[in-house]
Formats: structure tokens, C-alpha cells, sequence
């Protein structure tokens, strides 16, 4: 537990920071359950063909084995390898992993910021049950409205973000995760020759586009400094994954902000999904602190203090 000076001093630090910046630090993080990255190159998803070619993107990111749906959304959202967090076999009684010790990014901001405004909207319910746990501020779950359908459940939540998006007081950071492409591929194959696949993944595209605009027309926007983070989970083959192989580890991270410049696959370094956490709180200027333990690092190294150009030089690959 924190003693009172450290929350003291994190106070201070965040009324200090909000007096420096002109900008109010917001982010958007949208996980795509089972997407191959190859799929929006080569197939009808407009939007996030072109924000992959104009963002920091590197699809040479790896799930850790096995590499089940749990295991890639603990990483994701703790910022722990699956040895800490424990949540790598998926519906695995929550009893049995680690994730009270290793919370998520969520639970952090709870303890350090309650008065930060978060939100958690997911297609697939585990998450929030077993991984978010009530941290965030609001959240919201595909099957809310009794729905089965994964294309259901991503409409669902879709809309709810929509919703919290043109709130005047929307949420810090927002994370939306949709499902109906891992479910496609499932049914039908993690390939974009199968026509669910291409059809989930057509939807998803347009979700995303409606999502990115929302945030642009709002009245608050030009005061506004939004950070844009894209990711799935894993890949596939065949119809599943758990695997090792490469087709099941391989995952992608794009980040998108104005004072990014686009790079693609700059670095051969191993990147894990567990440098997500750290790299959302240096874009908001929220303190990593040693006591949450995690194992990846800021992909970028955000800094008010230098321009555009300099910011790019400080790109950061981490192990």
C-alpha cells in the first residue's frame, strides 16, 4: 500500500503536469481479437491499411506461448509476462492466477487516480471479469443485452463507445475490444481466402473509422491530445491457436499520435504485447512506479519538451 506522501506526491505531479500542458492527454485503445496483420494489407479494410502506413507499426510483435486469447489480453493490460500474471489458459478459474498480485493498468489508476475517469468496453465478457475487475470507471460487456452473436456483441459495444466518445467529460483512456474476427476465423479459418473472415474484418474496419472520426468532431478536440493505439491479441492458423507457431504469435501494434511520425517495422528487436501498459502511462504523464512490476518499457518516449523530429529520434525497443 501507498503511504499518504506518495499519494501526496502523485497529486502534485498531476496538478503540475495539468498546469504545464495545454493539451488534455487522452487515449484510445482498441484491441481486434484474431486478426492477422497480413489480412488488412490485402484485403477491403481501407481505414486500417492506411493508419498502419501512417502510424508507428510494427507487425513483428510477439504473443507469448501458449498463445491463447487470455494469455494476450493479460500481457495487453498488466504489462507482466504470462509467468506473473498466470492467466494463460483460457477460462482458467481466476483463483488460480496471479492477477490480484499483477493487476491491470486499470487497478493502478484506480489506487493512484480514482478520480480518473476510465472505461473498458469489451466484446468478449472474461476480460473485465477476470482481468479489468471492476477497476475501470465504466465498463461494458457484448452479452449485456443477452446477445450471443459475436457480431452482436461488437455492434453492442461498438455503439456504447460511441456513446462514451461524445461524452463532454469522456473517460482518460477507453479500451474497446471486438471479437467477430477471432470468431470467423474459428468457424471458417484464420485466412483471408474464407469470406467470414474478409466480411469480420470489412466491419470491424468501419467501426474503427467511425470511431477515430467521433473523436475528431468533438467540441473539445482541438484541446485535446489523443493517442491512438491499435493491437490484437494473437494470429492463427487453420481455424485456432495455442500453438507456438509463428502464424499463432505473430501480432502487431500501431500507435498513433500527432507528434508521431510514421515508421514501419523500424527495429528487429523482439517486442512482447506486455509494452502496452507502460507505454499508455508515458503518453499520460502518470508515473511508472517500480511497485507494479512490469517487464515492458514506453515504445516511445513521450517528452512535451521536445519537438516532433527529436520525439522520433527516442524511439525505444525494449526486450
Amino acid at each position: 500500500m501507498k503511504n499518504g506522501f506518495t499519494y501526496f506526491l502523485l497529486f502534485v505531479l498531476t496538478v503540475f503536469s495539468s498546469c504545464t500542458e495545454t493539451e488534455t492527454k487522452k487515449t484510445l485503445f482498441i484491441g481486434i481479437d484474431g486478426l492477422i496483420w497480413q489480412a488488412i494489407n490485402e484485403t477491403d479494410a481501407p481505414f486500417l491499411k492506411e493508419l498502419m502506413d501512417n502510424s508507428w507499426t510494427n507487425t513483428l510483435v510477439l504473443t507469448e506461448v501458449p498463445t491463447y486469447s487470455s494469455n494476450g489480453w493479460s500481457a495487453l493490460l498488466t504489462g507482466v509476462r504470462k509467468e506473473k500474471h498466470g492467466y494463460y489458459i483460457n477460462n482458467e478459474p481466476w483463483e488460480n492466477t496471479n492477477l490480484k498480485t499483477y493487476p491491470s493498468f486499470f487497478q493502478h489508476l484506480k489506487n493512484s487516480y480514482p478520480y480518473i475517469r476510465t472505461a473498458s468496453f469489451v466484446s468478449w465478457q472474461t476480460i473485465n471479469e477476470k482481468i479489468v475487475r471492476d477497476a475501470a470507471t465504466v465498463t461494458r460487456n457484448g452479452n449485456d443485452n443477452g446477445d450471443k452473436d459475436y457480431v452482436m456483441k461488437d455492434q453492442y459495444i461498438y455503439k456504447e463507445a460511441l456513446k462514451e466518445i461524445q461524452c463532454s467529460d469522456v473517460a482518460s483512456i477507453i479500451f474497446l475490444h471486438f471479437d467477430q474476427i477471432d470468431g470467423a476465423g474459428h468457424a471458417t479459418g484464420f485466412d483471408i481466402k474464407h469470406s467470414d473472415y474478409r466480411k469480420a474484418l470489412k466491419q470491424i474496419d468501419e467501426y474503427i473509422s467511425e470511431l477515430f472520426a467521433t473523436v475528431k468532431q468533438r467540441p473539445e478536440y482541438k484541446k485535446e491530445d489523443w493517442l491512438f493505439v491499435v493491437v490484437t491479441d494473437h494470429g492463427g492458423t487453420s481455424t485456432g491457436h495455442g500453438g507456438d507457431s509463428f502464424t499463432e504469435q505473430n501480432a502487431f501494434i500501431i500507435l498513433n499520435n500527432k507528434a508521431i511520425t510514421s515508421y514501419r517495422n523500424s527495429s528487429t528487436d523482439t517486442l512482447y504485447l506486455y509494452h502496452i501498459p507502460p507505454t499508455i502511462f508515458d503518453f499520460m504523464g502518470f508515473p511508472i512506479l517500480e511497485e507494479y512490476n512490469w517487464d515492458g518499457k514506453s515504445l516511445i518516449e513521450f517528452s512535451t519538451s521536445t519537438t516532433k523530429t527529436e520525439k522520433n529520434k527516442n524511439i525505444k525497443f525494449n526486450n
